[in-house]
């Protein structure tokens, strides 16, 4: 008889990750994700914490692998349209992601080793410093929005005939154009 996978933080949360696809955040709850991980519930809380922990790390894995999926050759506005591109296929594809990035909590330790990895990437696409912090902030809130309209059916009010993805991406090219990337 094989022995369980070891249980540790990374497998609890994309354990998480696919119950919230799944069956939706309203059904996310620890004693479900301990049963599909044939665990006890005390064994979570010693690797994530409770709910809300989970909540916020789920949110930065996913966030993580967004930033994660860019191709590492890109510059300014290539990378950063890249960028939008990753976090918009991720919002698009995890159910219930808007209101997970609204009611998850930071955690210091995670959002540091996230933090690296974004000055790392926008390094690398050559947008540092203000400018850089400045556009990965429009960024996100404009990709969270066309999610937060695209997921509750609203996106017909600012497309006006237009593919959400369609317009999604005119906004992007305004965003880098008012950024001069």
């Amino acid at each position: 008889m094989s022995r369980p996978a070891k249980l540790d933080s990374e497998r609890i949360v994309t354990a998480a990750i696919a119950l919230l696809n799944e069956g939706g955040l309203e059904q996310l709850s620890l004693r479900k994700l301990a049963a599909k991980l044939d665990v006890s519930a005390p064994s979570l809380a010693r690797h994530v914490g409770n709910k809300a922990r989970l909540l916020a790390l789920m949110s930065m894995q996913l966030f993580s692998e967004a930033v994660a999926a860019v191709p590492q050759d890109l510059q300014g506005a290539d990378w950063f349209r890249a960028l939008a591109w990753s976090i918009w296929d991720t919002q698009q594809h995890t159910r219930d992601l808007a209101a997970l990035i609204a009611i998850a909590p930071t955690v210091a330790e995670r959002e540091s080793s996230v933090a690296r990895q974004l000055e790392d990437a926008l390094a690398r696409a050559g947008l540092e410093g203000e400018q850089g912090d400045i556009a990965l902030a429009a960024l996100q809130a404009l990709v969270t929005g066309w999610t937060v309209f695209t997921q509750s059916g609203k996106a017909a009010l600012l497309t006006r005939g237009c593919e959400p993805r369609e317009r999604f991406a005119q906004t992007v090219n305004v965003l880098i154009r008012g950024l001069n990337l």
